[in-house]
């Protein structure tokens, strides 16, 4: 059993050496580490290979334990401390892919889009920007954005016209790449 899983440890560390390449970690500037990764089925299989190379690590440990010093008890401790650690480190690809899933935009979007909304409440004949939504399909993807711009009543169809282009030119250099966006008097 031990051979096995040292085995199994070797070849669990040389997986987990390649599939590290894509499990990056970015960190705001607060110091907290967000777990937006440029894939997450990598960094989901990057956790499954560290599974495995902790149970083969588990696995190593209890096989000594037992074998040398007849501790039995040492095999469901194991298990279960590497059941937490395997816990733990699931909980922030669930809040990632879960992020993604309610197309929730990342904190850097949000600022962006917040100045980009500024810029747009500025210009010549916009009275209002209302239901501004904006939601990434992946992190560090192109943003999709739906937006209703309320415009004076005195703005002609040229005016109207001018807004739309600069609405659009001001949410694309703000990661936006496809947008709804609706002039309402």
């Amino acid at each position: 059993m031990f051979i096995v899983s040292f085995l199994g440890l070797c070849v669990n560390l040389v997986g987990l050496f390649f599939f590290h390449e894509h499990h990056d970690h970015h960190h705001h500037e607060h110091g907290a580490c967000d777990h937006h990764h440029d894939n997450e089925n990598m960094y989901g299989v990057y956790l499954h290979v560290l599974a495995d190379c902790l149970g083969s690590v588990g696995v190593i440990i209890s096989s000594v334990l037992v074998k040398y010093y007849g501790l039995y008890v040492a095999d469901p401790i194991c298990s279960f401390i590497i059941s937490l650690m395997i816990l733990a480190s699931s909980v922030p690809f669930i809040q990632m892919t879960a992020s993604t899933l309610m197309l929730k935009p990342t904190a850097s979007l949000v600022r962006r889009i917040g100045k980009a909304r500024t810029k747009i409440d500025n210009l010549e004949g916009v009275v209002q920007c209302r239901n501004l939504s904006v939601w990434e399909i992946t992190p560090k993807k192109a943003a999709v954005a739906s937006i209703d711009i309320v415009v004076r009543d005195s703005c002609d169809n040229q005016a109207r016209s001018t807004i739309l282009d600069e609405v659009s030119t001001i949410l694309r250099s703000n990661k936006v790449k496809e947008m709804t966006v609706q002039i309402v008097s």
